[in-house]
């Protein structure tokens, strides 16, 4: 479809301003006149009058798949949102409908207990049963002075080396071993890398490697 000229935002169900606009369909000679969103109205290949492709009589999003863009397809749409094709072009922050609006506490209360409910607990993707609301023992504290103290307080991974922000690993992601060969010094960005699901069986044997190195170091 072909864009004829801009509408004023509007706002939808849910509150938010959208960018609307007047297209035209070109698709075998409709030349029908609709209102669409901009963001929408401008990939779209018709106003719906057209929903199978003449080649294959499938739907046209079935004919489509598998077919990669070419670059000149890839540049059209990259900048199909830049400059004056872009629906808030030329026009001020303070003309901007949502310029100097602030949610409310409501609101602010209501998106954060969303966003909790979906990362917290059974619901986070690294969900690991709750293991990781397990106590440490109390001999843990003095035998992590031992660990830091025997890796120099370093991080131990050889692409980091970080001094800062330390932690004490258990390699095998159990609290209750604290054998000295089990735990190994990592700052706190090469630590929370450890804590991806479907990671540990690679970090595990990953720094059980460099702890059987670093143990042959020492014995010889």
């Amino acid at each position: 479809m072909k864009l004829i000229s801009k509408l004023p935002p509007r706002k939808n169900k849910k509150g938010h301003w959208v960018s609307w606009g007047i297209f035209i369909c070109l698709f075998i000679n409709c030349n029908k006149i609709v209102e669409r969103h901009l963001s929408s109205g401008k990939v779209a290949k018709s106003c719906g009058c057209q929903r199978y492709s003449e080649d294959r009589n499938k739907k046209i999003s079935l004919a489509n798949k598998g077919k990669k863009r070419t670059d000149e397809q890839n540049i059209k749409r990259s900048e199909m949102f830049k400059g004056e094709n872009h629906p808030m072009y030329g026009i001020k922050k303070e003309e901007n409908p949502n310029f100097g609006k602030k949610r409310t506490e409501e609101q602010r209360k209501r998106i954060s207990k969303s966003l909790i409910g979906l990362l917290i607990g059974i619901n986070n993707p690294n969900w690991q049963g709750g293991i990781s609301f397990e106590m440490y023992p109390k001999e843990f504290k003095e035998i992590r002075k031992i660990i830091y103290e025997r890796d120099n307080y370093i991080c131990q991974n050889a692409n980091c080396m970080n001094t800062e922000n330390l932690d004490c690993h258990h390699i095998d992601y159990d609290k209750q071993n604290n054998n000295p060969e089990n735990l190994i010094i990592l700052c706190k960005s090469c630590h929370m890398k450890t804590n991806g699901k479907n990671k540990r069986n690679f970090y595990t044997e990953f720094y059980q490697n460099i702890m059987n190195k670093k143990l042959i170091d020492i014995l010889v």
